[in-house]
């Protein structure tokens, strides 16, 4: 995560804000660039900006990493209200542009919200409440291999995707959960025409040889030991629907496995704002004059969460007061964070860190089980 000057063209004690837009762009390519050959080839890199430059940055990013490494520009609302001494439109938010090393990075999901826990239920014996979750997804055009017939367990009637989707888990997944009802195996029943129309191409184009899952054993039998099972409750994570189970499939999503995906959109409720972040500063160090552009603890909280792992290596070129770095250590990260004033150094960064450490910071994001995990700063 780096949280460069904005180039807003201010002046501010701590830095200078105030340089041409080439000079500025070249200062973080060159950073960029050597963050690039630092990053694993699951890390990613978090690039926090306002609508300065923005735009220009992102070019420089497109460049360096590649279009396709492009996760997603966030949306990040700074303020709890608007500037009355705005000159034109009050500017509400900032912006994250996320960029991967590599296809092997893998954002982790966000805990549940309070209020989505009510649409998880239990109507089958299972010990874990569930909810219902689509078995199907969209894409079948560039997933032609998920596109495939499954004969029903009880109906003996063939299920596919709708049209323009696919099954969503693959096939081997696919053939263990509804070998708990009966015997399946794969079996090519030459249904190209009906694949083409899922699809949505021509028959001669549709991928050939994807095989349908399919009964072994004749219905009756497939039918009755199937029959038994869903009457049993706690069925498996493919369902049958439908009265008797005699319609289609749904999948399970257990409560133990729903994390929320993150999206781009980041209120201040959830993320903090700045001045909750100035707060925090001056709680940390009551009489100083506070540092000029602090970011709020729940904001690096939530990028540390979705971004790394614990015992991960979190790096910040631009430490500033520290924030970067403090949340890392209470998160349980390693942490590396690098500042070109010695005077910010001095009078923030280090004091704020060594509390940190010696478990004196009680703001932020601070829980009891997360401080002393390291050995000084």
């Amino acid at each position: 995560y780096i949280d460069p000057p904005f180039n807003t063209g201010q002046a501010f004690a701590q830095y200078d804000d105030a340089l041409e837009h080439s000079v500025w762009l070249t200062m973080l390519r060159d950073r960029i660039v050597q963050i690039k050959e630092l990053l694993s080839d699951d890390g990613s890199i978090w690039v926090h900006l306002d609508d300065t430059e923005v735009h220009r940055a992102r070019s420089v990013l497109d460049e360096v990493f590649g279009m396709e490494n492009f996760v997603a520009e966030v949306v990040w609302q700074k303020t709890d209200s608007p500037r009355s001494d705005a000159m034109g439109l009050s500017i509400s938010h900032d912006s994250l542009l996320v960029y991967r090393r590599s296809p092997a990075w893998v954002p982790n999901k966000l805990p549940r919200l309070q209020s989505t826990d009510i649409t998880f239920g239990n109507q089958d014996g299972d010990p874990v409440r569930w909810r219902k979750k689509d078995p199907t997804a969209p894409s079948a055009a560039s997933h032609q291999g998920m596109v495939y017939a499954v004969q029903h367990p009880i109906g003996g009637h063939l299920v596919y995707p709708g049209v323009g989707r696919c099954w969503a888990m693959d096939q081997a997944w696919m053939l263990t959960e509804l070998s708990r009802y009966a015997r399946y195996e794969l079996r090519d029943i030459g249904d190209e025409e009906e694949r083409s129309r899922i699809c949505g191409v021509e028959p001669e184009r549709v991928r050939p040889g994807v095989k349908a899952l399919m009964l072994v054993d004749p219905l009756d039998t497939a039918s009755a030991q199937a029959q038994a099972v869903y009457n049993a409750g706690n069925w498996p994570t493919i369902y049958l629907t439908g009265p008797g189970g005699r319609r289609g499939f749904q999948r399970k999503q257990h409560i133990s496995d729903a994390g929320r995906v993150p999206d781009t959109w980041w209120p201040h409720e959830e993320a903090g704002h700045n001045r909750a972040a100035k707060n925090e500063i001056k709680a940390l160090f009551a009489g100083q004059h506070p540092f000029a552009t602090p970011k709020p603890e729940r904001l690096l909280q939530r990028i540390i969460h979705i971004a790394s792992d614990s015992g991960d290596l979190v790096l910040d070129c631009f430490a500033g007061s520290g924030t970067t770095a403090a949340v890392a250590h209470k998160m349980g990260r390693r942490w590396i964070t690098i500042e070109v004033s010695p005077d910010t150094l001095a009078t923030f960064a280090i004091p704020r860190l060594q509390k940190v450490v010696d478990g004196m910071d009680p703001g932020g994001v601070t829980r009891p089980s997360a401080m002393k995990l390291g050995r000084g700063v």
